[in-house]
């Protein structure tokens, strides 16, 4: 295994526009994809393998969180962090991911690095995430599945889909958000299914996958076979997609995962803002 050539290895601080009608604009620090690498005397003897490589491949990320909570300062903004906070599970990670959420107030959506003890097959998947997730939930003090925040007469929703599923009892606290009556921002890891970004992440990957949520069934058949039984979605999450895309409360979805800074419009009309690896993006919501 060795670093993409894709990859961004500089920090860079991006800024875009959110508009979605509000009275008063504000700014949103944006940053994903930390992937913290500490280890300590438990940490299995397949991530001591890889340490290495995962620490140059993310050797930026504390840089990264540290610029964000300056940027959250300056600006007076909270920091949005759409998952993957830390590599692997191991105790110094969990406390340094908890400590940074605590004391910054971060909205956090999880992603599926958060649930991986080693980077085998069996881990990578959504039976394994729940046989821990409270134990991961406990560990970093705040809900992981669904979670709301108000801020400036914005509702930013922040909610679990880092193995490419959603489940009805996001889709039911997701309905109470809506009554409500404020513009929603939906922060989750993993980005939701569009054509271009599908076709843009598909061949950047080596035509393997795109990590994308709600991929139809005729794009699935370009997919490995593993790829595609992990990523196919399941009824519940077609039903939140199918939710989100007739919501007109929803304006815009930011997320993470792919390692890379694209912005795309759902077919719905809907914002989609996904941030990269070693960037940081200032949103001003307008």
């Amino acid at each position: 295994m060795k670093i993409p050539s894709w990859w961004q290895t500089e920090v860079s601080i991006l800024e875009s526009d959110l508009n979605i009608g509000i009275q008063k604009s504000f700014k949103v620090i944006h940053i994903t994809d930390t992937h913290l690498t500490f280890t300590d005397e438990e940490t299995c003897k397949e991530i001591f393998e890889m340490v290495n490589l995962r620490r140059r491949m993310f050797s930026k990320n504390i840089e990264n969180l540290k610029i964000a909570k300056e940027l959250a300062k300056k600006y007076n903004a909270p920091i949005v962090h759409t998952g993957d906070i830390i590599d692997f599970v191991t105790k110094e990670n969990l406390d340094y991911a908890r400590q940074y959420i605590r004391e910054n107030q971060v909205i956090f959506a999880v992603g599926n690095h958060e649930f991986l003890y080693n980077f085998s097959a069996v881990q990578s998947t959504e039976k394994h995430k729940l046989s821990i997730f409270k134990t991961i939930e406990n560990e970093l003090s705040i809900p992981l599945n669904f979670s709301s925040r108000i801020i400036n007469g914005v509702n930013f929703v922040a909610l679990d889909n880092g193995f490419y599923q959603f489940n009805a009892q996001q889709l039911m606290e997701l309905k109470k958000e809506v009554e409500k009556g404020f513009p929603i921002v939906l922060c989750m890891h993993n980005p939701l299914y569009e054509e271009s970004f599908f076709e843009y992440k598909y061949n950047l990957w080596g035509e393997r996958c795109a990590a994308l949520v709600g991929v139809p069934k005729d794009k699935l058949k370009l997919y490995s076979k593993v790829d595609a039984e992990m990523q196919k979605p399941n009824t519940a999450t077609m039903d939140f997609i199918e939710h989100i895309e007739t919501e007109k409360q929803i304006k815009a979805v930011f997320c993470g995962h792919t390692h890379v800074d694209y912005q795309s419009v759902l077919t719905c009309g809907i914002r989609q803002i996904a941030t990269g690896i070693n960037t940081i993006r200032v949103i001003t919501i307008r």
